[in-house]
């Protein structure tokens, strides 16, 4: 046989990168899992769990909010329902689908311009303002009021399609297109076409007003 020269194995296999590029320099990817704040990190490669770690005392059972993942969510059920044909027209105001809408600031905005965060309607998402528009909903949220109900508040800036300017409210917006168009709850739809058939192995919730409407913007 082949003699071989050993070479023995690391006394401390490593499961991460030691190091990763951060901020023009190369640090230790525990600083960068601190300074991200991470909660949880998962490696997946070809369907294998390569890596899974909690911090900040979290766990794989624990209930955690995704804030603002979730209006990934929104978009996917929106590409969704559109491969379904709930939604055919993406030029088409969202009032088709979403009819509270009308006499609002949204009146007449094309959807796809929603989905680009483009809609022309102005809104203020400064955390530090105690008077911003995300700060008012974050209070509906917190203390009652309606999530849909706000858009009267709402005003245009500009024509749609113009400006790309973030606005959670456009993706709450999504989510009254996707109740209109489907004739499904945010959850029964995101359960039935993302949840259970991805095979999710816990409960999830999400964050509804005191009208039982689930916030698009975040909450899941």
């Amino acid at each position: 046989a082949t003699d071989s020269a050993p070479l023995p194995r690391a006394s401390q296999p490593a499961t991460l990168p030691a190091f990763i590029p951060l901020e023009g320099a190369f640090l230790p990817v525990t600083y960068f899992l601190d300074y991200t704040g991470t909660t949880g990190l998962l490696i997946i490669h070809n369907g294998e769990i390569l890596h899974e770690e909690y911090r900040q005392g979290h766990d794989e059972n624990k209930v955690h909010v995704s804030w603002s993942m979730a209006k990934s969510m929104i978009s996917a059920l929106i590409g969704i329902a559109i491969a379904e044909g709930r939604i055919t027209d993406v030029m088409a105001p969202v009032e088709r689908y979403a009819t509270q809408l009308e006499g609002t600031a949204y009146e007449g905005v094309p959807l796809k311009h929603v989905l680009q965060m483009s809609s022309g309607v102005a809104f203020s998402e400064d955390y530090d303002d105690d008077d911003s528009d995300v700060v008012q909903l974050a209070r509906i949220a917190a203390l009652g009021g309606s999530f849909n109900g706000y858009a009267v508040q709402l005003k245009k800036e500009g024509e749609p399609g113009k400006i790309n300017h973030y606005s959670s409210y456009d993706t709450q917006v999504l989510a009254m297109v996707l109740q209109g168009a489907t004739g499904m709850s945010l959850s029964d739809y995101m359960s039935k076409k993302l949840w259970q058939p991805m095979g999710a192995e816990q409960d999830a919730y999400w964050v509804v007003d005191s009208e039982g409407m689930e916030m698009g913007f975040g909450g899941f």
